[in-house]
């Protein structure tokens, strides 16, 4: 009996350090990540008929949810291209700001980086998984809306802790032509809502003297 007593108690501390590390996270990450507490992911409905052949090409990012693995770019650009065995080859391109040296004037340097995506459910086109590492899962990349020649609205939700009800959110709302808005913005951010899903955490991306990044890859 005083064994189990030790054992809830042991369990109980490491929850209350592993919530006191969310929550420190949290704190100091407020711009680096949308995180959801104690609410399940919303389920929103995904673009009907996905045409993929359609979706391939240059996309631009126009406004996105801050995360942690886009922190310090700009300039941001998708590029896909439909593959023979029927998965796309994904190909981010940004500019990343970085220091030498501690230098006070920062620097800046392309970053690429190439995945693939592909349905994990064929009924389903539209609920994409995004790798770009062979042996990491697959990230979440789910077109909401899209027109094709214009833009497209993309979501994710993903558990952050098996232990705690913490979830991390991403969005983009990505467009043909750089920098410029979709003219149906206003009723994107409200249908969002609708679904659960906060438009206010979007911030504009950066396309100022941005280069102009190829097609080919």
């Amino acid at each position: 009996m005083t064994s189990l007593l030790l054992l809830q108690k042991c369990e109980m501390a490491f929850q209350g350090t592993a919530l006191s590390l969310l929550l420190m996270i949290a704190s100091t990450s407020a711009q680096m990540a949308v995180l959801r507490y104690g609410t399940e992911c919303p389920d929103p409905p995904v673009q009907q008929n996905f045409d993929i052949i359609r979706y391939m090409g240059k996309w631009f990012e126009y406004e996105r949810f801050p995360n942690f693995f886009q922190v310090g770019t700009r300039c941001v650009m998708a590029n896909y291209t439909l593959q023979e065995n029927a998965k796309v080859k994904v190909v981010n391109a940004a500019i990343e700001k970085y220091s030498v040296d501690s230098s006070a004037c920062p620097w800046y340097r392309d970053r690429i980086a190439v995945g693939s995506a592909e349905a994990a459910d064929p009924a389903e086109p539209a609920k994409l998984g995004v790798r770009f590492n062979e042996n990491a899962p697959a990230g979440k990349y789910w077109v909401i809306e899209t027109d094709y020649d214009n833009y497209s609205v993309v979501y994710s939700c993903s558990p952050m802790s098996s232990m705690m009800q913490v979830f991390v959110e991403t969005g983009w709302v990505l467009t043909r032509r750089k920098a410029e808005a979709p003219a149906n913005l206003d009723e994107i951010h409200e249908r969002l809502s609708q679904v659960g899903i906060d438009p206010s955490n979007f911030q504009l991306s950066d396309h100022e003297s941005c280069p102009d990044w190829p097609t080919d890859d």
